[in-house]
């Protein structure tokens, strides 16, 4: 099965571990970077000394930590799972392939176990770099970077990693339940999309926010350390925010979500695959 699998996904395989290595290497080199700067740099002159250091590197450091994971989980769930079954029938290959000693959920459970693996493995190597470099922005002096806890919430390491299972899970469903290559990876592709945006947009208020009402022009207002603020601060206006004691909550919600989400686009992969060859 291993030798199969390899034979069939040699491409994917190595054009996303291509991908991934190229984004994973300028990631370890951007935090090489930031190490040294953030060494060199007082607090009093590190804005210009950072930032002006940076230069147009700045621009590309956030364009690849916030890129980064959803491209590989794209990558994942695009041109490896969608096609996985869908070309099986549009070419009609299970004919063959499930007809032999091998039976149809025998070969669907090797398939998975193979290329998940190799997934998990990719998002890890992904994730490592990504995280490393967002925790030396955060310490930088004066707060160059702007890189906070929240601002972080979508690279913390599990979340990456559940990205690319999601994605994963979601082509094998979708392909399983459209059997056309090319109609599988264009709608896996914009549901998995979707949902990123949707869970990215909405996570932060699916607990009731704080509330912190602001007197007037001339009252200084005590704005809570590290929290995240959902609505700018206007005299007699409240101010609605997350606290930072509440990381740690919309850390594992996000992770929930997506493993409950994971979870049910495999079982709808399965029971459709049941199905199908009864």
């Amino acid at each position: 099965m291993f030798w199969i699998t390899w034979r069939q996904h040699r491409a994917a395989l190595l054009g996303t571990a291509a991908v991934t290595a190229v984004v994973g290497a300028l990631m370890l080199w951007m935090w090489q970077g930031v190490l040294e700067l953030n060494a060199a740099c007082s607090a009093l002159d590190c804005w210009l000394g950072v930032a002006g250091a940076m230069g147009d590197r700045l621009r590309w450091v956030y364009a690849l930590l916030y890129l980064g994971q959803p491209l590989l989980g794209g990558l994942v769930a695009v041109f490896w799972a969608a096609p996985l079954l869908a070309r099986e029938y549009e070419q009609r290959t299970y004919l063959l392939a499930w007809s032999q000693d091998v039976t149809p959920m025998r070969w669907l459970v090797g398939k998975v176990a193979l290329l998940g693996a190799a997934a998990v493995m990719l998002s890890v190597a992904l994730a490592v770099p990504s995280w490393q470099l967002v925790e030396e922005m955060k310490v930088s002096p004066g707060g160059t970077f702007g890189m906070t806890d929240y601002r972080a919430l979508e690279l913390w390491p599990p979340t990456q990693v559940l990205y690319t299972l999601f994605g994963f899970a979601l082509g094998l469903a979708v392909g399983m339940a459209m059997r056309r290559v090319v109609l599988a990876m264009g709608a896996t592709l914009l549901v998995f999309a979707a949902v990123r945006f949707l869970v990215a947009g909405t996570v932060l208020q699916w607990l009731p926010p704080l509330r912190l009402t602001v007197a007037g022009v001339d009252h200084e207002v005590p704005l809570p350390p590290g929290a995240y603020y959902l609505n700018a601060a206007f005299p007699g206006k409240d101010l609605l925010y997350q606290p930072i004691e509440r990381l740690a909550t919309f850390q594992w919600l996000e992770v929930t979500t997506y493993a409950v989400l994971t979870a049910a686009c495999a079982a709808a992969a399965w029971a459709l695959m049941r199905r199908a060859t009864r």
